[in-house]
């Protein structure tokens, strides 16, 4: 039957949307968690890693995007920034060598 408050009726989608916000479903972060480790075993496995050039056109990337001096991005992230971008980078490098690996089969 429709709810012939308008303002309960408002606020009960806003309870569901709130409440499915705050929630992401849990398999799905799972799902991404598993396939990062995953990722990151094949970086170990495969001895991948990111170059000083990759970090370079990471950085020139982010600057674009951000519309930004890439120095002041370099400055901004940091040593434990740029460790990090570098592991994302390997990762990322893993996932596509996974892929190519699967075609060639």
């Amino acid at each position: 039957a429709p709810c012939s408050d308008p303002a309960s009726a408002v606020s009960a989608q806003t309870r569901q949307r709130s409440a499915s916000a705050v929630s992401p479903p849990l398999p799905q972060a799972e799902r991404k968690i598993k396939s990062r480790l995953v990722l990151e075993a094949v970086v170990a496995a495969e001895n991948i890693v990111a170059t000083e050039e990759d970090y370079e056109e990471e950085i020139k990337r982010m600057a674009e995007g951000y519309r930004m001096e890439a120095d002041k991005i370099k400055e901004l992230m940091g040593e434990q920034g740029k460790k990090q971008i570098m592991e994302d980078l390997a990762v990322r490098k893993a996932a596509e060598f996974v892929v190519n690996e699967a075609k060639e089969k």
